[in-house]
């Protein structure tokens, strides 16, 4: 009968097992284990290696157990296991620990466990896989510590690990997140700790709400925004129609205008397909104003760029320009009769590098080489960012790295003669817009720019699979577009965390 864990009784994952042994699988067809082959690891061990997943040792990591049974497990085995020593060597940031268990459940090994003590041929062959693994020498020889000693370790690792998850489950939520309406005073006043647009964003659909979730800052507040129906545009052939504009969500924060679109309409088995957010920096804002169109009504939003003004344009049904007036009327109050007090904010800004998430579509020689000809075009100094990697979604588009520093965006192409190369440099000062579709059909990172190239946005598609770090990339360029056009970049300073305030100029028009 299996031995149930004891408050002194170890429960051990194998990772690995340091003698050769059987791998097992289980066969669903026939209801039965089978012996699918042999597990050799690459050097000789007297024990097992495991780790105690309910541990958070110095290192940060599980702590690790050397399981010395009568015979080898296999990896991902969980043991009950009963420390009998702790095994260290190394000091201060060197230093490495490890809990010596043996099997509840082994009789002739458990019995270790009462009679207090590693017998000494266990502890000369431990100590000689461990020198001849790490290479010790002098003071890094192992050294001794008994049951009690395990256990004031693990102890206090598990300690380790509850508050670190108490730190995650109590971090700080985005300010403009309610976590509770109770809250909410009967008469708003200076005093109100939320916007009547944060307290209402949970009568969004959900899907909004995980959407906004994804493109708003825990900074930001949200001052106002309202919902857009699915729009049809009417065609020149009577009533044949062109595509429709999804529903969407126009949101205005104290950062940004932001609109926030279903990239297709959930069906009726209410799958959600994602969406597209296409966002610009309200410090760029120098007008807003509704205009009708036929069956439609117009949000055309000016925006201030180094190479001229460009447009944020959205539509609306007829019966929606009222919603569409709010947003004008608010957005009109960022931007002053002479635009020379415009808000000007330096953000700090995180260099934050998400794995890129291409092991699927290229090599590592690849990615290498990509790296390496972004590190020989980058000055000296100069920060990157964000970056992502768009492996080629077609045989005759190119495979591109995007980065971000606080003044350009850097593209390096492995084959640069392919249609649909982004420039080698953009400066972030003609950049007014950017886009993101987070879509599992067609996912693009879109790029708008001022003045006569209004009109065609630079487009980069990649596959869905590769999304993470460009919808970082989205958000670190969003937020460096605060700087209005013709403003010197706040210089990049690193501190202990490694995080850098940045800011660079943009500008572009969106429609």
């Amino acid at each position: 009968m299996e031995r149930e864990p004891t408050l002194s009784t170890l429960d051990v994952v194998v990772e690995a097992v340091g003698q050769e042994t059987y791998r097992y699988v289980y066969d669903a067809t026939a209801h039965a284990v089978r012996l699918a082959g042999v597990v050799s690891p690459e050097e000789d061990w007297p024990t097992d290696l495991g780790a105690l997943p309910d541990t958070l040792g110095p290192d940060g990591q599980p702590v690790p157990v050397l399981l010395l049974g009568s015979h080898p497990t296999f990896p991902g085995c969980r043991v009950a296991a009963l420390p009998i020593g702790l095994l260290e060597t190394g000091a201060a940031e060197e230093r490495r620990v490890w809990v010596l268990a043996v099997p509840a459940a082994d009789p002739a090994r458990a019995a270790l466990a009462t009679d207090g003590g590693v017998p000494s041929a266990v502890r000369t062959a431990l100590e000689s896989a461990i020198r001849d693994t790490l290479g010790l020498a002098g003071s890094g020889l192992p050294r001794w510590g008994d049951a009690a000693g395990a256990m004031a370790l693990v102890r206090e690792a598990r300690r380790a690990r509850r508050l670190a998850a108490a730190t995650r489950s109590h971090a700080a939520a985005p300010q403009w997140e309610v976590r509770d309406r109770r809250l909410r005073r009967a008469t708003p006043g200076e005093a109100e700790r939320h916007t009547e647009a944060e307290y209402a964003v949970y009568a969004l659909p959900y899907r909004f709400q995980e959407y906004a979730r994804d493109c708003l800052l825990p900074s930001e507040r949200l001052l106002c925004y309202v919902q857009r129906s699915p729009v049809r545009h009417r065609g020149v052939w009577g009533r044949l129609r062109q595509p429709a504009a999804h529903a969407g969500l126009v949101a205005v924060t104290d950062q940004q205008v932001l609109l926030l679109a279903d990239a297709m309409p959930p069906g009726h088995d209410l799958i959600y397909w994602g969406y597209i957010a296409r966002a610009a920096a309200v410090e760029r804002l120098l007008d807003a104003a509704v205009r009708r169109e036929g069956q439609l009504v117009w949000l055309e939003i000016a925006l201030a760029t180094s190479a001229g003004p460009g447009q944020f344009r959205v539509e609306f049904a007829s019966e929606e320009a009222a919603q569409a007036e709010e947003v004008a009327a608010l957005l009109r109050r960022f931007s002053p009769a002479v635009n020379a007090r415009r808000p000007m904010r330096r953000y700090p800004v995180t260099p934050r590098h998400e794995p890129a998430s291409v092991e699927a579509f290229l090599d590592a020689d690849t990615v290498a080489g990509l790296e390496g000809q972004l590190d020989e075009r980058l000055e000296p100094g100069e920060v990157v960012l964000a970056r992502a990697i768009a492996p080629a979604p077609t045989t005759d588009a190119p495979t591109q790295l995007i980065a971000v520093t606080p003044r350009r965006l850097v593209t390096i192409a492995r084959e640069p003669g392919r249609r649909g190369v982004l420039p080698a440099e953009i400066p972030l000062s003609a950049v007014a817009a950017v886009e993101l579709r987070n879509a599992l059909l067609a996912p693009h990172f879109r790029l708008w720019l001022g003045g006569t190239a209004a009109q065609a946005p630079l487009d980069v598609r990649f596959p869905y699979p590769v999304i993470r770090p460009f919808l970082t990339l989205f958000l670190t360029v969003r937020q460096l577009l605060a700087t209005p056009p013709g403003v010197p970049t706040a210089p990049v300073v690193l501190d202990d965390t490694a995080t850098a305030s940045a800011i660079a100029t943009s500008t572009t028009s969106i429609h």
